[in-house]
């Protein structure tokens, strides 16, 4: 997609997030394969727990880019993280949409769904899908949230 599009999706998305009283925040985006910016989104998985959700578009092949919701559900993890990783291998075996990890060099854990799109894709009507994608993110997240979070830092 054109810079112009992606900044397009982002507002078209940025609207239907804050009509769902979900606020955004714009970020930097860390420069190529990423087009554009980064959009992110604090996304209640409960009554009393949220989640950092970031948009991400990035260039891909020449008919199509991926579009990726990373989702950071615990920001820091504490001593146990090992136990968390083994039970990672089981949760990624069934998991129906993306893919849970820790990256090496950060104590975190995230999910992560990537989507390819045509580059010709329609920025309002990508921006319908993605908040689709995102209440299905939401729910896969929240389903393993209550085993996760006994490993966060202080949990």
């Amino acid at each position: 997609m054109e810079k112009t599009d992606v900044q397009a999706f982002r507002r078209a998305l940025r609207e239907k997030l804050r009509a769902l009283g979900i606020e955004t925040t714009e970020l930097e985006g860390f420069g190529p394969p990423q087009i554009g910016g980064t959009l992110r989104v604090l996304l209640p998985i409960s009554d009393r727990e949220v989640v950092i959700t970031d948009f991400l578009l990035f260039a891909f092949e020449t008919d199509n880019d991926l579009l990726q919701l990373y989702t950071t559900v615990l920001a820091e993890l504490g001593d146990d993280a090992g136990t968390l990783t083994k039970r990672l291998v089981e949760w990624n075996a069934v998991c129906p949409l993306g893919h849970f990890g820790i990256p090496v060099q950060e104590r975190r854990l995230y999910h992560r769904y990537t989507l390819p799109v045509e580059k010709r894709a329609d920025p309002g009507a990508l921006a319908d899908r993605a908040l689709l994608l995102l209440s299905l993110v939401r729910e896969v997240v929240a389903g393993k949230y209550p085993e996760a979070a006994p490993f966060a830092k202080g949990g």
